[in-house]
């Protein structure tokens, strides 16, 4: 079971959205604040381990797409949730901004306040 999810910019680290599983644990709020910094040197599909957990990465067109999932949790089906959240975050760009002529990337770097897809977290949330 994913414990946390969080979409970035991965120029600057910018949180575009967050979501928690019950627990609420900070001490992954505070590490996916730290890995957003760092963003642009990690491969397009990256893990990072710690002591419980695993932070697996999928990143494409400028935004970080970040889970965390308990250490024994199969890296395959990791990166499968975080392909399907990335798929439906574009969708919802698709209805945000519409689908002709749109570069969606110079949208995402043009974002200024962070949280700003807060209502893709909450319909996210019924994913895991």
């Amino acid at each position: 079971m994913c414990d946390a999810v969080l979409l970035c910019r991965v120029s600057d680290g910018l949180t575009l959205v967050e979501t928690n599983s019950e627990t609420k644990n900070m001490s992954h709020k505070f590490e996916l604040k730290k890995l957003c910094k760092k963003l642009e040197t990690f491969p397009k599909l990256s893990t990072i381990a710690s002591n419980q957990f695993n932070y697996h990465f999928l990143i494409d067109n400028g935004i970080a797409y970040i889970a965390v999932f308990p250490l024994s949790y199969p890296k395959k089906l990791a990166f499968l949730f975080l392909n399907d959240i990335c798929k439906q975050f574009n969708e919802e760009l698709m209805i945000q901004y519409g689908t002709h002529s749109i570069d969606y990337r110079s949208i995402i770097e043009t974002i200024e306040k962070p949280y700003s897809f807060i209502k893709f977290g909450m319909l996210s949330a019924y994913i895991y």
